[in-house]
């Protein structure tokens, strides 16, 4: 069934009118997500996308929201210990933290498949109909079914629909070793940048996500000074590099990590 394009505006202004901006302190989020979306974080291993997304969720929770995170790499007890971690928990206030924490509106699916992907969070939606729901996917080419990710296409089929639902979704994805190679390591060059083809699987990824970034430790490929503008860059650096923006500019954003884990906005650098 169709709708007149003046019924598609009316609703449109409808849903901005009702949606309140983020305000999770990740810039790169709070600039960019202004609706229902597909995000997608593209790192190398260990870079902190795992973590990054942990700390994303409970700034959803933190907005009133719902979130069902689809842990399905790392364990549930890995990631409540470094929850514990970022949180600044010391040993002596662990019970009570946990006692604080308890009702929070957190819910975790540990296994997933292409054949049940659509199905359970339609489900989740369902059970919480007057909720905000975020989705996050951390990892997407664990999901049973993506033929060692190389046939993504069901899954986006999937996450467009639950979109279209009014679902949040952020899914974490490869970047190529690529980056590592002499000629993208070089100091203060253009080619040290992330680009679009650095994504493994970027035809999909880059087709069906509303905001894709990834994450960069420039420091870990031997870089000190990022990109040809030339921005000098420390061990603890994080750099994200906005790929595909519908809903605004293609911005890279210059983060620091500290001892805690915790993420900190320093400045753009475009």
């Amino acid at each position: 069934m169709w709708k007149k394009r003046q019924d598609v505006i009316r609703e449109y202004y409808e849903v901005l009118n009702k949606t309140d901006r983020l305000n999770t302190q990740f810039k790169i989020i709070d600039d960019n997500v202004l609706f229902p979306s597909i995000v997608s974080i593209s790192a190398r291993p260990s870079v902190g996308k795992s973590l990054l997304v942990e700390q994303i969720g409970h700034a959803f929770v933190r907005n009133k929201f719902r979130w069902l995170s689809c842990q399905l790499e790392l364990s549930p007890y890995e990631i409540i210990k470094r929850e514990i971690v970022y949180n600044n928990v010391s040993k002596n206030n662990v019970n009570n933290y946990f006692i604080k924490t308890l009702n929070n509106p957190i819910d975790v699916v540990e296994m997933l498949s292409i054949n049940n992907l659509y199905h359970t969070v339609d489900r989740y939606r369902q059970q919480y109909p007057n909720d905000k729901i975020l989705v996050t996917i951390d990892h997407l080419f664990l999901i049973a079914g993506t033929e060692n990710g190389k046939n993504l296409q069901p899954v986006f089929s999937d996450l467009v629909k639950l979109k279209k639902q009014g679902i949040y979704l952020i899914v974490l994805s490869h970047l190529k070793r690529d980056i590592y190679l002499p000629e993208r390591c070089k100091e203060g060059h253009v080619n040290n940048r992330i680009l679009e083809n650095d994504i493994y699987m970027s035809d999909t990824i880059l087709q069906y996500c509303d905001l894709s970034f990834a994450m960069d430790i420039p420091y870990r490929r031997g870089i000190t000074l990022y990109s040809d503008a030339k921005v000098p860059v420390k061990k603890n650096n994080i750099i994200f590099s906005t790929l595909k923006n519908r809903n605004g500019d293609r911005l890279t954003y210059l983060y620091e990590i500290n001892e805690n884990l915790n993420f900190s906005f320093i400045s753009y650098i475009d």
